[in-house]
């Protein structure tokens, strides 16, 4: 079947999708499922959405009504289902969550961004493949301004110092042999994320309002 769209480049504006034939009104172009994703800002605070798949949670005028969500035991934040609940991924996370809300906020970031690269860094754990694919998307990080760098290196070195607080006082004077290194949260490897992000990244939309209740 011939693809309705094709990546092209262009001197000024990079990478770019266009039409490759006539699209019809709702013809669907294309499907592809997101390496990770998290619900928007609003969904977050708001808990409209499975903090994981990003499924909505409320019947949203839709004939069918989803069940009630799961609150996970230690975060409290809601899931469309227990698998979701009990995922890789949010295991890795779940403990942190406080911590980066914590960070993000104080540090005036974007709490679903933070969130998402997070969930990208988790990949080198859980899908070799998927890391790969997403650590080696185009980042054009020299693009991106000082100013808006140093808003993901603030909240990777104050995640980092909570952890190290965190560390030390579960441990006795005896056990502190060094201080921990923490390399998922390295101030470079964040800041590439982000900027893989920020240039990769898509926003999905409700179909019913047209903002924004998640990215991936």
């Amino acid at each position: 079947m011939e693809m309705a769209i094709q990546i092209v480049s262009h001197a000024q504006r990079g990478r770019e999708l266009v039409a490759s034939k006539d699209i019809g009104v709702g013809e669907l172009i294309f499907t592809e499922k997101a390496y990770a994703c998290c619900p928007s800002n609003a969904a977050i605070v708001n808990k409209t959405h499975c903090f994981l798949c990003t499924s909505s949670l409320s019947n949203n005028n839709e004939s069918k009504q989803p069940p009630p969500p799961v609150f996970c035991s230690g975060c409290n934040r809601p899931f469309c289902s227990r698998e979701c609940a009990s995922s890789i991924v949010h295991e890795l996370e779940c403990k942190m969550i406080t911590l980066i809300a914590e960070a993000t906020i104080l540090h005036k970031a974007d709490l679903s961004t933070i969130f998402l690269i997070f969930r990208c860094i988790i990949l080198q754990n859980i899908d070799e493949k998927g890391w790969t694919d997403v650590s080696s998307l185009a980042n054009h990080r020299e693009m991106h301004t000082k100013k808006w760098l140093d808003q993901f290196v603030s909240v990777s070195l104050e995640l980092k110092r909570m952890l190290t607080e965190i560390t030390n006082a579960s441990t006795t004077p005896t056990e502190k042999t060094e201080t921990p290194d923490f390399p998922f949260l390295d101030s470079d490897l964040f800041t590439l994320i982000a900027c893989i992000i920020d240039v990769n990244a898509f926003a999905a939309l409700s179909p019913f309002t047209y903002s924004p209740i998640a990215t991936g």
